[in-house]
C-alpha cells in the first residue's frame, strides 16, 4: 500500500458545536474519535455512528433501514418481514395512539405471560378476546351469541382504593361450583364481601351474605329459600312489606325453647276480655290515598287501645311480645325518593308507631273465653 496519509480537519466537541464545515466537508471529533459530515448550514454538522456504537440482535439476521419517506422499515429474511410506521394497518404507531390490526384482518394478538402462552389472546378472526385462556367459540349463551370475552379462572374488579366490588370465580375458597361475588364497602376478605351472591356453595346454589357469616339467605338445590335460626327478619320497623301470599306459616312452639311456662293470671286475663270488647273496623289511611272509596275494610285492633287495657290493670304493655313501638327518620335521598335512617339524622322527621302481633293478640283473648 501506497505510504500516502490523508488528514482532516480536526476539533473538540465544543469546538464543532460552533463550526459550520462547507457542503461535502467531512471532519473529525477527536474527543469521541467519529466523524462529522457538514452540508454548509448546520452548526456542528451530522455525526456519523461507530460501527461499535450500532444495535445489532443476537438472534436475527435483519437490517433497520429507512424508506425515505420518515417510515422505518424492520425487515429479517428469516421471517416475514413487519413495519412499524404511522400508515401500517398491522401495527399501527401514531402520535396519539398505537393500533394493532388497523385493517381489519384476521391477525390474532398474543401477549404470553412468565408461565402462561395466552396471557392476552385477541382472537380476530372470531372478535373474541381470551385472558389467560385459548378463546372457545363453541362457549355461547343460551341464545347462541358467543362471549366476546372469556377468562380463565377468575376475574376481580376493582376500585381506586384495591377494594374488589366484583369477583367471579369458578371455585371459591370453602365451597364448589361457580361463584360471583359482590363487594361494597369492605376490604376484600377470604370468600365473602359486604354484599356477596354465590352459587354452588356449601350452603346451597344461591346465597346473599353479608359481611357477618350468619346473616345469610340462601336457597337450596330444591328452590326453597331459608336463613340461620332466629337470626334475621324480613322487612324492617320502617320499610315493612306490603302483602305476603302463603297458604300458611308456623311458628316455633316447641317446649324445648321456651321457660319460665306459667297460667295467665287473674289481671292479665282481664285484660284478655278487654281486648275483647276492642276490635274494630277501619280503612287504611295510605289504601284511602290510593284507592279512594275502593279501600277496603280492616278488622282488627288499635295498637294503642290495646296498651291502655294493660296499663288499666297496673300492666307494662311492652313487657308482653304481641305489642310493639318503634322509631324511625324519615327523608329523601338526593334523587327524591323515600329513605329511612334508624338514628337521629339531621333533615329527616322523627316517626314513631305501634305493632301488634295477631297470632299472640289472639290466643290472648281466647285464653279469656
Amino acid at each position: 500500500m501506497p505510504n500516502i496519509q490523508v488528514k482532516l480537519r480536526r476539533g473538540t466537541t465544543s469546538q464543532h458545536t460552533g463550526f459550520t464545515g462547507a457542503e461535502g466537508e467531512v471532519t473529525v471529533d477527536t474527543d469521541k474519535d467519529t466523524v462529522i459530515v457538514h452540508d454548509g448550514s448546520t452548526a456542528g454538522g451530522h455525526e456519523l455512528a461507530k460501527a461499535s456504537d450500532a444495535y445489532s440482535h443476537p438472534n436475527h439476521t435483519g437490517e433497520v433501514t429507512s424508506t425515505g419517506d420518515g417510515d422505518t422499515v424492520i425487515t429479517d429474511n428469516a421471517v416475514t418481514a413487519a413495519k412499524i410506521s404511522a400508515t401500517d394497518t398491522t401495527f399501527k404507531v401514531a402520535t396519539s395512539q398505537v393500533v394493532v390490526n388497523e385493517g381489519g384482518a384476521d391477525i390474532d394478538f398474543r401477549v404470553e405471560g412468565n408461565s402462561n402462552a395466552n396471557l392476552i389472546n385477541a382472537d380476530a378472526g372470531d372478535d373474541i378476546v381470551g385472558i389467560g385462556v385459548t378463546v372457545d367459540t363453541s362457549d355461547t349463551f343460551s341464545s347462541g351469541t358467543t362471549y366476546k370475552a372469556q377468562v380463565k379462572d377468575g376475574l376481580r374488579v376493582i376500585n381506586d382504593s384495591g377494594v374488589a366490588k366484583l369477583k367471579l370465580l369458578n371455585d371459591e375458597t370453602g365451597g364448589g361450583g361457580t361463584s360471583i361475588t359482590l363487594k361494597s364497602n369492605t376490604a376484600p376478605s377470604a370468600n365473602e364481601g359486604h354484599y356477596s351472591i354465590f352459587t354452588g356453595n356449601v350452603n346451597g346454589i344461591l346465597n346473599f351474605k353479608n359481611e357477618t357469616a350468619n346473616k345469610t339467605i340462601n336457597m337450596d338445590a330444591s328452590g326453597d329459600w331459608y336463613a340461620f335460626t332466629n337470626t334475621q327478619d324480613l322487612g324492617k320497623t320502617g320499610s315493612r312489606w306490603d302483602d305476603v301470599w302463603s297458604n300458611g306459616t308456623f311458628n316455633g312452639s316447641d317446649q324445648n325453647i321456651k321457660q319460665d311456662i306459667e297460667e295467665l293470671d287473674e289481671a292479665e286475663k282481664r285484660v284478655a276480655v278487654k281486648c275483647k270488647g276492642l276490635i274494630k273496623k277501619y280503612r287504611l289511611k295510605d289504601a284511602v290515598t290510593k284507592k279512594g272509596d275502593d279501600a277496603r275494610i280492616h278488622v282488627g285492633i288499635i295498637a294503642q287501645e290495646l296498651q291502655a287495657a294493660f296499663e288499666s290493670e297496673g300492666l307494662d304493655a311492652f313487657r308482653y311480645s304481641m305489642i310493639g313501638r318503634d322509631t324511625w327518620w324519615e327523608g329523601t335521598d338526593s334523587e327524591g325518593n323515600r329513605e329511612v335512617k334508624y338514628e337521629a339524622t339531621d333533615g329527616y322527621t322523627e316517626v314513631t308507631q305501634m305493632s301488634v302481633r295477631y297470632n299472640e293478640l289472639l290466643a290472648f283473648i281466647i285464653a279469656a273465653m
